[in-house]
């Protein structure tokens, strides 16, 4: 799991340190197994998914996240939001699925689950 560098430094800098989303406040979003596949405001040959973020604890974090989401490969944009607990992640089709998305959701040190809309 990848150290969090800037939530670290976040801490530091900031007394109060960071707020960490309890697991009721993620709950709040209905969780399914299956991707979920978003299609309003989209450009021809692009596809969007949104996924349940854990343990992201500062903006550090989900700046961090949305840098990996946009070096994945076919990812067109991404936004994560730290109060909210989630990303939406749109890509061109074909390109990369929710699979791959999860993946570099993990490898960037969190954990990730599609939503429904």
């Amino acid at each position: 799991m990848k150290t969090h560098s800037l939530c670290l430094l976040a801490s530091l800098i900031v007394v109060a340190g960071c707020s960490r989303a309890s697991k009721t406040e993620a709950n709040h979003t209905q969780t399914t197994n299956t991707p979920v596949l978003l299609t309003t405001n989209l450009a021809p040959g692009q596809v969007a998914f949104r996924f349940a973020i854990t343990g992201m604890t500062c903006e550090g974090c989900t700046g961090g996240l949305r840098s990996e989401l946009l070096a994945a490969a076919g990812v067109k944009s991404a936004e994560v939001n730290l109060k909210a607990a989630q990303a939406v992640v749109v890509c061109e089709t074909n390109r990369t699925d929710a699979a791959q998305l999860l993946k570099v959701i993990k490898e960037a040190g969190f954990e990730g689950k599609p939503i429904s809309p």
